[in-house]
């Protein structure tokens, strides 16, 4: 994502999106099975998830054995992931561990909340709980699945947090100071410009 798109999502759509390489710590088992607790009560929504690796098979698998194929779905990667986010409602980040978590910048720079564990690194340093997104204890499947299905209740809230002012200048600039602070983009002081570093994801 260029910071920052000139779109954003309305909040409106019953998706939910995930993005990240299908391997074990992007924890998109631990997502899978907790769609099928959010599944169970919000049918007419639908997870997608964007990536490619080599878990894949093992990952669809568990989808078809849990029943969810009309609702969750393993997609490719994408080049223009702005657009898969704005037709989206809210991201959720099931990683077992982070270098800092720039899909969680991503999707709130798109006007998603986002809905994460507290992982090693990464989404304490960027969601403030209950403002732009929901933390949920590392590990715990069915907290997550309840954060999911919170945000997709709480419409007033979804909105709330879409309003909260990713679009605005000052939220804007409070993302690009944690993006500095965590060493992901460097500033050049002459030009202002921001740029990607070598230790990004």
């Amino acid at each position: 994502v260029s910071f920052f798109p000139d779109i954003v999502s309305d909040c409106t759509h019953k998706q939910v999106i995930a993005v990240g390489r299908y391997v074990a710590q992007k924890g998109f088992d631990r997502l899978i099975d907790a769609w099928r607790i959010v599944a169970e009560k919000h049918p007419d929504w639908i997870l997608k998830i964007y990536g490619d690796g080599h878990l894949r098979d093992q990952l669809q698998q568990q989808v078809e054995e849990l029943r969810l194929t009309n609702c969750c779905f393993l997609e490719h990667s994408v080049s223009d992931v702005v657009s898969k986010f704005c037709e989206s409602s809210l991201s959720v980040l099931s990683s077992r561990f982070e270098g800092f978590g720039l899909v969680i910048v991503e999707a709130m720079s798109c006007g998603l909340p986002v809905v994460a564990f507290t992982c090693h690194c990464g989404p304490r340093d960027i969601i403030a709980d209950g403002k732009d997104g929901l933390l949920i204890p590392e590990g715990n499947v069915a907290g997550l699945a309840d954060g999911i299905k919170h945000l997709i209740e709480d419409e007033e809230l979804r909105s709330q947090i879409k309003g909260s002012g990713i679009g605005t200048s000052a939220t804007r600039a409070e993302i690009l100071k944690k993006l500095v602070n965590n060493k992901y983009i460097a500033l050049n002081k002459k030009t202002q410009i921001y740029t990607p570093t070598l230790q990004g994801e």
